[in-house]
């Protein structure tokens, strides 16, 4: 009877040193990929040399084009509709205090997506853009209307943050030269305009 309990023990022992250590092992891994993703938001103004994936998009005003197309660009990126506070405010400041040279095109690209709610909703969602935005910026804003998918891995996006923007620079090759998500600082605004204006 002594030796079953023994026995018992070190079973119930075995399970809990187990459990306790998977726990560790998963709240560790948890921690990496949380540095590695603040890691990433960290370097907003390291030159990446990382080409920024094709795309094609189409313009309030219906026409299909795709980017990047041969121009340095700046590229605010929307995924949810909160993060459009933010936008305003990111385009109202580049445009004020001309972070961007005249030679950088910049886009404001809500990510529809191609769901069958997404094409259900995309006339809607026009509609209530081109009231919103004034006529001579709609050859600016561009909608993703395929698989945001791959665009959302390559800006590292965050479901649980819906309401940032993420911000994309490239020069004439598509390679990205800075980029960052969300809200406007004093600190970002100057990376971008010190990076933007040593394209000229």
């Amino acid at each position: 009877m002594k030796k079953k309990i023994i026995f018992f023990s070190i079973i119930v022992l075995f399970v809990v040193s187990t459990q306790l250590f998977c726990q560790k092992e998963a709240r560790t891994t948890k921690s990496q990929r949380q540095f590695s993703h603040k890691e990433l938001q960290g370097q907003d103004d390291i030159v990446t040399k990382k080409e920024f994936p094709s795309v094609v998009f189409e313009s309030l005003r219906g026409s299909t084009f795709e980017l990047p197309h041969n121009e340095a660009a700046l590229l605010i990126f929307c995924f949810e509709k909160e993060c459009a506070v933010q936008a305003r405010e990111w385009v109202l400041t580049i445009r004020k205090e001309k972070l961007l040279p005249d030679a950088i095109n910049l886009y404001i690209v809500p990510v529809v997506g191609n769901s069958l709610k997404a094409k259900l909703l995309k006339p809607f969602i026009i509609s209530a853009l081109k009231r919103r935005i004034p006529q001579g910026d709609h050859e600016k804003v561009a909608l993703l209307v395929q698989d945001g998918g791959p665009l959302k891995e390559f800006v590292a996006y965050e479901e649980q943050n819906g309401d940032q923007v993420y911000l994309v620079l490239l020069d004439k090759e598509s390679v990205v030269l800075w980029q960052h998500s969300g809200k406007l600082t004093a600190e970002n605004k100057s990376e971008l305009k010190k990076m933007a204006h040593s394209l000229n």
